[in-house]
């Protein structure tokens, strides 16, 4: 298998890397990758910025940046970076119902093992939200997945 130049992102790895704070970990982990987030995990963080009834750990960091760079990445939020890919469900869809069969996964993560796996990519999940039926499932059909301090 070639070597892994992608990367797939969670909802609260990619808040850190639009709000250009991220640790020495994310920068390492990102450094020559091509970056990629999940339809679902990019919607939890829209949700999660938007909303005032909503508080976690997508919402707390969020609100502790600086104003300009909360409105900066509230525009990011948007519209999605150029440099963030983002997979369609159209390419994705098909691959989540054949891997419902072999894995006990969500919704949320079979689009993320499916993007992964038609990306050649590692899968980036933050400590505290570490997913471990994902998990199992990446490596079971040879993909890395890293958890990253935030």
């Amino acid at each position: 298998m070639p070597p892994t130049t992608n990367i797939v992102l969670d909802d609260r790895l990619l808040l850190d890397y639009l709000l250009e704070v991220p640790t020495k970990e994310l920068r390492q982990a990102v450094q020559k990758r091509t970056v990629f987030t999940t339809g679902f995990w990019y919607y939890r963080l829209c949700h999660a910025v938007r909303s005032d009834t909503v508080t976690g750990a997508l919402s707390g960091p969020f609100e502790k940046a600086e104003r300009r760079v909360r409105e900066l990445a509230s525009v990011a939020l948007v519209k999605l970076p150029e440099n963030v890919g983002l997979l369609s469900l159209r390419e994705l869809a098909p691959m989540m119902a054949e891997g419902v069969e072999r894995h006990r996964l969500n919704v949320m993560s079979l689009e993320a093992l499916a993007a992964a796996m038609s990306l050649n990519a590692e899968i980036a999940m933050a400590v505290g939200s570490e997913n471990p039926l994902l998990t199992t499932a990446a490596k079971a059909e040879g993909l890395k997945v890293r958890i990253v301090r935030v």
